[in-house]
Parts: structure tokens; sequence; C-alpha cells
């Protein structure tokens, strides 16, 4: 089940409280709707779940990553192109669009 847009908020402004400034370091994108940043914060490194699938949407730390099967799709190689060694600036859920945008 989807998070409602009262969680939504409640979990990106978290996640904003303990990851913004932290680096990405890797991205992963096992599924077509499912992306894992990794983000290193002083002294750990967090795992990033960011759903997109229908009524599973979510935004969420993950213990795991779903593993990625054989070669990195184009979407996982274009991620890691553009994320890695960026600086997550803010995050912040929109909710009238029902977006979350990572800065």
């Amino acid at each position: 089940m989807s998070l409602r847009p009262v969680e939504f908020g409640e979990v990106v402004a978290e996640a904003a409280a303990r990851l913004v400034g932290a680096v990405a370091q890797k991205a992963w994108c096992p599924l077509p709707r499912l992306a894992y940043l990794e983000l290193r914060v002083p002294g750990r490194s967090v795992v990033l779940c960011l759903c997109a699938e229908g009524e599973l949407s979510r935004l969420s730390v993950a213990e795991d990553r779903f593993p990625t099967p054989g070669e990195p799709a184009p979407f996982q190689r274009w991620l890691r192109q553009e994320l890695t060694g960026f600086k997550l600036a803010a995050a912040r859920y929109l909710e009238e669009s029902r977006a979350i945008v990572l800065e």
C-alpha cells in the first residue's frame, strides 16, 4: 500500500533532517520504477529507496536493496553518471502534485 500524503510529508521531512548534506555514492535501478541511492553521511552510508510503483510508492531508508539483475539498465547508468558525487541540498514533498523533490 502506498503512503498517504500526510505520511509522505512526514517521511520526507525526517529524511531531509537526517540526510541533507549527504553525498550520493552509488545508484541502482533494478526495476523500472524502483531506485536506490547510497548516500554517505559522516560515519556511515545510508541506502535510500525510491519507489514510484502505483500503490507501492514510497521513500524509505532500506536495510538491503533488491539486486540488479545482469547488466545495468541505461537508466541506472544515467543515475550513476548524474548523481554520483552530488550532495543532497534539500528534500521536500509537494502535496498538490504528490511529488518528492530531492535537490
